[in-house]
């Protein structure tokens, strides 16, 4: 499996991070976004910024600053803000091939995502996070984030239901091969 990192179209610089703007407060979102490259597919990975104050099973905060893989962007009908598609944590009795602290039971996403998280430090991008280099509009972000994976069939929700996510899981796991 080849991957790479893929430049934004649509950032100040077309860079490689982009930060995107709440679209209710115009401020800067406490989470970044990577595309990677799959072989042909590309997948939006996310860093969690821990504000929903999701623990893990030790009770302490889970994934601060980390990248996780998301299954697309979508936005909330009510508020606007973004959705991002991912699912539950296994401690939360999610099933490992759905969970993303198990990458969707793809070991191959996690090993992505580690080397993304050496080689982003995410306390530095916090740090520069107001550089227009980095922001991208929300719409923007979405149209980006959802190109490859609505050419899978995948199309992402507000707040889409388990079954939906889950199929759209599979239908990212067929097109990687895994």
């Amino acid at each position: 499996m080849n991957w790479k990192i893929k430049a934004f179209d649509l950032t100040g610089n077309k860079g490689f991070v982009a930060r995107p703007i709440d679209r209710r407060t115009g401020d800067p979102d406490a989470r970044f976004v990577v595309l990677v490259d799959i072989d042909g597919t590309v997948i939006p990975f996310y860093t969690s910024s821990s504000l929903a104050g999701k623990t893990g099973p030790d009770g302490k905060l889970f994934g601060k600053g980390q990248f996780f893989p998301v299954i697309g962007i979508g936005f909330d009908a009510g508020t606007g803000s973004m959705w991002y598609n991912k699912s539950n944590f296994t401690w939360k009795k999610e099933q490992s091939k759905y969970a993303i602290d198990t990458y969707y039971g793809m070991s191959e996403l996690g090993k992505i995502a580690e080397e993304l998280n050496k080689r982003i430090d995410y306390d530095a991008l916090l740090a520069e996070a107001t550089d227009a280099d980095f922001l991208i509009s929300a719409a923007n972000l979405v149209t980006e984030t959802n190109q490859s994976m609505t050419a899978l069939g995948i199309t992402p929700y507000s707040t889409p239901s388990a079954p939906e996510l889950y199929k759209h899981i599979d239908l990212l796991r067929t097109a990687l091969g895994l």
